[in-house]
């Protein structure tokens, strides 16, 4: 059966590695079953002309039978960053356009434009390598690079199926392509149409001993593929928490779905706290029963929690989830204008910003990422904090001796 695009399809990874590990990663081989078939996607011939998908019926997914060749290839795809086409399409074109490629000036533009798409292909390869073993996160966009003939799956927006006139032809092709790029998204809708997911960090701002800036919220980061740092975490020290177990902050140890914790704010070093008044603040109080939380997986593959692990935050005390108010913007409490004489009034960057909430039930895009802090970010973290104490005693003295004058 062919495989167009209306079709359902999950991706289970490929059968000799996948035991490796439980995330999506760039390189990973991946097979693509069709639920609605019960089949595995495959094309078993390196011909241009006979390049479209095929689709098994009724195949166990652990345990398929009749996978083309020895070596299972037909049906295995790899998932690959995006590559950059445009040198290459227009080399393509021009071959394409040139009637007579052996006249002297036809041939010194074709080599002159096939080296720049010779450069243009390393600079993918050496993309692809730099990003093999990330992972790949909800609406990143990939390619899928057929193992056996080494081409990619395209999708037309013009040709329908040559045996399903009521869906769109999918083919593969050995160039790069816009219609090559794939986004990643959840198996099952959770918004309606129009309406985003909220990408943001929790984050407050202010210095340990000293006034509370901003009281927690959350600032807007959308991840972005044709941003690289937008893919990364975030370095910014309002962004990070410290988790600590909810009796006593002297003893380490993995951390464990369901258990106790407490989210201590490194820049305040405060703790995250639903108020008496259902209102979210920080509080300096370290045993605050109003601190205490628990976190719960999206996908449980293990007992202890591990990094970038995905999870839903529960407020111990009243049952309430930690929930993000996409439409509530969040106004700065020190936005009083921006004053030329006062550097403080300066905003920090043009970051849109929304309130954090509570909900009673449980809610599917209601879910953090744990991100862990690389240690060069943290050891200048602390090198920062531990030279702030410093720095505010020379602004007070400073302040001091230019009022005194």
């Amino acid at each position: 059966m062919p495989f167009t695009t209306d079709e359902f399809w999950s991706a289970s990874e490929f059968w000799q590695s996948k035991e490796r590990h439980n995330f999506l990663s760039i390189g990973d081989l991946v097979c693509l079953y069709c639920e609605e078939t019960q089949g595995y996607v495959y094309n078993c011939q390196t011909s241009t002309v006979h390049n479209g998908l095929q689709i098994y019926h009724k195949q166990n997914m652990e345990q398929p039978r009749g996978i083309p060749d020895p070596r299972g290839t037909a049906a295995v795809f790899c998932v690959c960053v995006p590559n950059r086409y445009k040198l290459a399409k227009k080399y393509r074109r021009l071959l394409e356009s040139i009637s007579n490629p052996d006249g002297e000036e036809e041939r010194e533009l074709l080599e002159h434009v096939k080296a720049a798409s010779i450069a243009e292909n390393t600079d993918n390869v050496l993309e692809q390598k730099r990003n093999t073993g990330r992972r790949v996160r909800y609406g990143e966009v990939i390619q899928l690079k057929h193992s056996f003939t080494g081409k990619y799956i395209h999708m037309s927006t013009t040709k329908t199926s040559k045996v399903d006139k009521n869906n769109m032809l999918v083919t593969l092709e050995s160039y790069s392509a816009k219609h090559a790029q794939f986004r990643i998204l959840p198996r099952y809708k959770v918004r309606t149409e129009g309406e985003a997911d909220l990408e943001a960090y929790l984050v407050a701002e202010g210095l340990h001993e000293e006034k509370l800036t901003e009281t927690v919220h959350l600032r807007l980061r959308e991840v972005d593929p044709m941003i690289p740092s937008t893919m990364r975490p975030s370095t910014s020290g309002i962004t990070y928490w410290q988790i600590e177990d909810e009796h006593t902050i002297i003893y380490g140890g993995p951390l464990y779905w369901g258990q106790q914790v407490r989210f201590r704010h490194m820049t305040t070093r405060h703790y995250l706290c639903l108020g008496s008044g259902s209102k979210w603040s920080l509080t300096s109080d370290a045993y605050n029963p109003r601190a205490v939380f628990r976190l719960h997986p999206l996908l449980k593959v293990s007992d202890e929690i591990h990094d970038d692990s995905y999870a839903r935050i529960e407020h111990v005390l009243t049952g309430y989830w930690l929930h993000g108010e996409r439409n509530e913007v969040y106004k700065r409490q020190s936005d009083t204008g921006i004053d030329i004489n006062d550097l403080s009034t300066l905003p920090w960057d043009g970051a849109k910003l929304r309130q954090i909430g509570h909900s009673k039930d449980r809610m599917y895009h209601d879910a953090y990422t744990l991100q862990v802090v690389e240690v060069h970010n943290s050891a200048n973290f602390i090198y920062v904090a531990g030279m702030a104490p410093f720095l505010l005693e020379l602004i007070n003295q400073v302040t001091m001796t230019s009022v005194s004058q």
